[in-house]
C-alpha cells in the first residue's frame, strides 16, 4: 500500500482530484463515459474544487453514464437522485412529537 502525506487540506484535495480526473479520462476513453460517485462533507470541498476546475474532463460523457445532466453552478455539478423508497408521515410523526413533549412537561413538574 502506496501511503501519502500532505501539508495541508488543498494540496491533498489538488491531488486527489488530479488522480480522480485520470481515472474518469481514463474510463471517457475506454467506455465512451465514466460514472463518479463524490460526497459532499466540508472534509471534500477542496477535493470537489479541484475536480470541478479540471478543464478536460467530458462532463456530458458523466451525464450520460449517469441518465441525467446536472444541474451546473459556479462550476459544481449536482446530480439528485431523490430515493422513493423512503415515506415519511408527518401526522405520525407529529403526534409522537407531541407526545413526548407532554411527558417531558409532565415530568418537570
Amino acid at each position: 500500500m502506496r501511503l501519502r502525506v500532505f501539508d495541508d487540506r488543498d494540496s491533498l484535495g489538488k491531488a486527489a482530484a488530479s488522480q480522480a480526473a485520470s481515472a474518469i479520462r481514463r474510463a471517457i476513453a475506454e467506455q465512451g463515459r465514466a460514472r463518479i460517485v463524490g460526497a459532499s462533507a466540508a472534509s471534500q470541498f477542496e477535493f470537489l474544487d479541484a475536480l470541478t476546475a479540471t478543464p478536460d474532463i467530458d462532463w456530458e460523457k458523466v451525464d450520460a453514464a449517469l441518465g441525467r445532466k446536472g444541474a451546473v453552478s459556479a462550476d459544481v455539478h449536482r446530480y439528485g437522485f431523490p430515493r422513493s423508497d423512503l415515506t415519511v408521515k408527518l401526522v405520525k410523526l407529529a403526534r409522537g412529537l407531541r407526545a413526548a413533549l407532554e411527558k417531558m412537561a409532565i415530568a418537570k413538574d
